[in-house]
């Protein structure tokens, strides 16, 4: 009788279902309250074989406010993460305001940035790596070089990245010897017995005041970073190739590059539009290296003027991944005007086909709750992993949690499958929707299982109804 209820039950909301073409396959929130000022949960993301490491700035455990420990989530053989660790700062090393800013992993290590205080702890990078235990240990702890004429910052590891023996440092507030007014550098260490030895200390071609270095990536002997210029006029990236000691400028005007990728020799930026470039859309950009082996600009993905990629000038941090083929990128766009309505967040996925560039996935929501099932609030950080993208927002104001002062969770982290054949409205996993996935959503739902609880909140709601018709209406792939 329970089924034949709740059938009717979601037959009679089917009238106002809007379909949508792709749907969170899992959301998970903080665990215990994390603060609402400042980067907050799940702003820096990073992900890779499996593990998914999600910094969480400004938490609260056992009661305590604390600088910020990383999560460590597992996928299973179902393709849903958890929770199996976490890192958090040794204090023996002194006070610190921000406990993973950045991090980085290359399947082997993970490298956390971490900013100091005034009369506490200096800004450090830690090099972590797994013992045969499978804990995870301190390999090394970096601190800013003593180097000639030259005056590190508080934000010395903001930017972090690795991969295999190439660590990335940037500092974006730092003084070089060549003058006062040029601002922020970049440290390129190497792994030589043991020990990260900087190989390449670096400063901006131009004056910048901390809009350089806001981004970094590594891919074997390749290095990229963002370049922009005091007075905003020039911008580009800047290419090491640490094998022949080449250095490249792929200098533009008026774009800023507030995230960038590379893998394998592909290189992927997000072009912003500033807030002074109003109806100018925002783009990714690729190079690749010509015959001669220098980088040159490949393609130009555009994006439509009214939801282009878009933010401030100190956004930093990891919003564009490229893997072989295929790139993500956030388009997180900043128009408040007063309302919570007018912040929207987005993500895309293409893919390259036949040396075309095409949109595979593309989703919007607000903060508004416009679509209510979604963690509306701005994207923050972004990983992909094989055929799963993660993302991270900065406020989802919609659930609560007992723990907080307020109630609110501030920031959640959403996971997307972005494979041909994922169909989350197939309960009964028989690749076809019938009337036989109704009754097995209206038995989970009366039996509190959560592969009813389409929205992700631990409660069992007409919500969690509406959500499973809305994509069972959308239909499988």
């Amino acid at each position: 009788m329970r089924q034949c209820t709740a059938l009717v039950a979601v037959l009679l909301v089917a009238c106002i279902c809007k379909a949508q073409d792709r749907f969170a396959t899992q959301v998970v929130l903080p665990e215990e309250c994390v603060l609402a000022s400042g980067p907050i949960y799940g702003n820096e993301i990073v992900a890779k074989d499996g593990l998914l490491f999600v910094s969480v700035q400004n938490a609260v455990r056992d009661g305590e406010t604390i600088a910020g420990v990383i999560e460590i989530h597992q996928r299973d053989e179902h393709g849903f993460y958890h929770k199996v660790d976490e890192i958090r700062h040794d204090p023996s090393y002194g006070e610190i305001n921000l406990y993973g800013g950045d991090i980085d992993f290359d399947g082997e290590r993970l490298v956390i940035g971490i900013r100091g205080r005034t009369g506490g702890a200096p800004s450090a990078v830690h090099v972590m790596r797994r013992d045969a235990a499978q804990q995870w240990q301190l390999e090394a702890r970096i601190e800013a070089p003593i180097e000639p004429g030259w005056e590190f910052t508080i934000t010395f590891g903001d930017v972090v990245a690795i991969d295999g023996d190439t660590l990335v440092v940037t500092d974006r507030s730092a003084f070089p010897p060549t003058s006062i007014d040029d601002r922020g550098a970049i440290l390129i260490y190497r792994l030589e017995d043991g020990n990260w030895v900087p190989d390449v200390v670096d400063t901006a071609p131009y004056r910048s005041v901390a809009l350089s270095f806001g981004c970094a990536a590594v891919s074997g002997d390749c290095v990229v970073t963002n370049l922009r210029s005091a007075d905003g006029l020039m911008a580009g990236l800047r290419v090491y190739e640490l094998s022949t000691g080449n250095v490249q400028d792929l200098r533009t005007s008026e774009q800023l590059y507030t995230s960038v990728d590379v893998d394998d020799g592909l290189i992927a930026a997000r072009a912003d539009r500033s807030f002074a470039q109003a109806g100018v859309c925002g783009e990714i950009h690729t190079f690749e290296r010509t015959i001669g082996g220098q980088f040159a600009m490949a393609d130009v993905i555009e994006h439509a003027c009214d939801v282009g990629y878009r933010s401030s000038h100190q956004d930093t941090g990891r919003r564009i991944v490229v893997r072989g083929d295929r790139i993500a990128v956030n388009g997180r766009i900043d128009l408040d005007d007063g309302s919570f309505g007018t912040i929207f967040g987005s993500f895309d996925v293409f893919d390259r086909l036949d040396g075309v560039w095409r949109r595979s996935e593309e989703l919007y929501f607000s903060i508004a709750g416009i679509y209510a099932f979604l963690p509306s609030g701005k994207v923050g950080g972004l990983a992909m992993d094989g055929d799963s993208v993660i993302l991270g927002h900065q406020w989802r104001s919609r659930v609560r949690v007992t723990s907080c002062g307020d109630g609110t969770a501030h920031g959640a982290l959403s996971f997307y499958d972005i494979s041909d054949t994922y169909c989350r409205a197939d309960i009964d996993g028989d690749q076809a929707l019938t009337v036989f996935d109704f009754l097995a959503f209206a038995n989970a739902f009366d039996d509190r299982n959560p592969v009813a609880d389409f929205e992700w909140d631990g409660y069992f709601t007409l919500s969690d109804y509406l959500e499973f018709l809305n994509q069972f209406d959308a239909g499988c792939p």
